[in-house]
């Protein structure tokens, strides 16, 4: 799942005027007649889809990935036509206590929100349609806004992780297999989260998507066993050797290529680096990669560092003085478009 900073997206004016006029208009619409004035203004989130598009580029939300679950479509996060209850054949979780009953199997939808810039994402087809359809479980404490209450629904504590809130993307992680986790030591509420999110949005049930992650981690892993090789080897030998240093700057530009923002699974590779016991690795991780990844030069002398200047390689966690270099791991343990408007009927 990948982080969206949507406080820097602000939709065209013409847009605004767009959703303004289709609210207006849905607000003053039959109850009996809501469902079909949306579907026919399906225009308005397709316009949005475009923009956000425009501006976070062409990357499933929850996946962090292009073209593995086909093309994106524009998300009601909150569904626009009904919630139907999740239950426990759909998500063992869902039988939680702190997992809110629904005194019906489902409830009016927040039809209020069909146009709402708040409620619109990102997310990929298969994920969007074949899986989380219509559910939005709640905490068991929530309040439930509905069309007699509509000015509520900020209040609401829902379950389904958003990725434009930091927070909820931090819960994230990802196992050996692809799949992904809640991140260790999270609180038991966040790792329910985790996993009702993992399970509504078929994120670790996909085959191409969890293949697609494995192929990430294991190259992450690689990049990083490289560059431990070359740092072991040359804390041994004790003196400055331009191929070993080469070898370094070779597998950090790999790596800072992973991190890339536009590339498939950024956020695996970055999950892949601060579960290594490298503090290197966890300092890369940390960084944002908004531009194409560097192209290293070959290095014409050992104090060749790599770029950018500021992500600099440090000893690992484990490594001891140089006087004691035959101590030193000599590796890590890792454990590890456009929019479309057919479909589902949220």
């Amino acid at each position: 799942m990948r982080h969206i900073a949507i406080n820097t997206f602000k939709p065209s004016e013409d847009w605004k005027k767009l959703s303004a006029d289709a609210t207006k208009l849905l607000l003053e619409t039959k109850a009996e007649d809501r469902v079909a004035y949306i579907k026919s203004k399906d225009k308005v989130w397709k316009a949005l889809g475009k923009e956000l598009i425009a501006h976070f580029g062409n990357k499933c939300w929850y996946t962090d990935a292009a073209n593995y679950g086909a093309r994106l479509d524009v998300e009601h996060f909150r569904p626009k036509a009904k919630v139907v209850e999740l239950s426990v054949s759909d998500c063992k979780e869902a039988g939680d206590l702190l997992v809110q009953k629904l005194p019906d199997p489902e409830r009016e939808g927040y039809w209020w929100l069909a146009f709402n810039e708040e409620n619109l994402l990102l997310c990929a087809q298969v994920i969007n349609r074949e899986d989380k359809r219509n559910f939005f479980p709640l905490h068991r404490d929530s309040p439930v806004a509905s069309g007699a209450n509509r000015n509520i629904w900020r209040n609401e504590i829902p379950i389904l992780l958003d990725p434009r809130k930091l927070d909820d993307v931090c819960l994230v992680d990802y196992d050996d297999t692809g799949a992904m986790r809640a991140r260790k030591g999270v609180e038991p509420w966040d790792s329910i989260r985790v996993t009702i999110t993992t399970q509504c949005f078929g994120l670790s049930r996909f085959q191409p998507l969890t293949e697609g992650r494995q192929k990430v981690l294991q190259r992450c892993t690689g990049l990083i066993e490289q560059y431990v090789r070359a740092f072991k080897k040359q804390n041994d030998e004790g003196t400055p050797n331009p191929v070993l240093q080469q070898d370094k700057n070779d597998a950090l530009a790999g790596l800072w290529r992973l991190l890339d923002s536009g590339e498939p699974f950024a956020t695996v590779a970055a999950s892949c680096l601060r579960n290594s016991p490298y503090d290197w690795a966890k300092v890369l991780a940390s960084q944002q990669v908004v531009a194409p990844a560097p192209v290293m030069p070959p290095s014409s002398s050992p104090a060749a560092s790599p770029k950018p200047k500021r992500v600099t390689p440090l000893k690992p966690a484990s490594a001891k003085p140089r006087s004691k270099a035959k101590n030193v791991s000599s590796g890590p343990k890792t454990s590890h478009a456009t929019p479309s408007s057919k479909g589902k009927n949220k």
